[in-house]
Parts: C-alpha cells; sequence; structure tokens
C-alpha cells in the first residue's frame, strides 16, 4: 500500500429482505451428537426471531457509525455502491434522498447505510 496507509473494507448493511439469509444459515447448522452432523430445517419462528436480531444489530452498527463519525471517500462509496467515481455525481443530481458529502468531501458511514436500507429494491 505504500505510504498511503491500510486498505480496509466498509461494513455493508444487509440487503432486505433477511430471511432466506436467515433460512439458509438455519438449515445449514451442525448438531454435533456422536460425531454426526444433522441439518434441521428453520421454522418460521426461528426466522423471524433472527430476522429480529439482524435489525437490532444491523441498527446499532449505524448508531455506532454515527457516534464515532466514521467517514468515508468518494472512491470508498463508489467501491460500496459498484460504480465510478463519477457516477456518484449523477447519482446526487438524480436522488435528492442519497447523503450529501461533508465540507471534507467524505460521507457519514451511518448517513449512507440508512439510506442504502431505505433504496427500494437494493
Amino acid at each position: 500500500m505504500g505510504s498511503m496507509g491500510k486498505a480496509y473494507s466498509v461494513w455493508k448493511a444487509p440487503s432486505q429482505p433477511s430471511a432466506p439469509v436467515v433460512r439458509f444459515i438455519l438449515l445449514h447448522r451442525q448438531k454435533i451428537n456422536d460425531n454426526k452432523t444433522m441439518n434441521t430445517p428453520a421454522t418460521d419462528k426461528q426466522i423471524a426471531e433472527l430476522t429480529v436480531k439482524i435489525d437490532v444489530l444491523t441498527d446499532a452498527v449505524r448508531m455506532l457509525c454515527s457516534q464515532h463519525g466514521t467517514r468515508i471517500t468518494r472512491q470508498q462509496l463508489a467501491d460500496r455502491l459498484g460504480v465510478h467515481r463519477n457516477t456518484l455525481t449523477n447519482m446526487l443530481g438524480r436522488d435528492r434522498r442519497m447523503p450529501r458529502p461533508g465540507k471534507d468531501g467524505k460521507w457519514l458511514l451511518a448517513d449512507v447505510i440508512a439510506w442504502e436500507a431505505a433504496r427500494p429494491g437494493q
């Protein structure tokens, strides 16, 4: 990386609905009983409980990001969204709900996570 510093990836909020992810995890969890592995299908109640827990954890991450003021650069936001840096300018013009960068040219991660979670069809 040279003198530019250490590269890191930014946490990305889970996309909705989270039930398929939870169902996959529960379906493939392992129970150890006499060295045998068993797959147990998830019940709707288990899926609902884990979905609530995922939502609570997502909110907690948003709160922590907001409190700590984690900020991301234009390039980091572009990488997160899977677009070119210059495309962000077009997106800012089209989407009034998209968070705006601060005076330092960086976005508050908590605002980005909230915006991502509120985007329809994403």
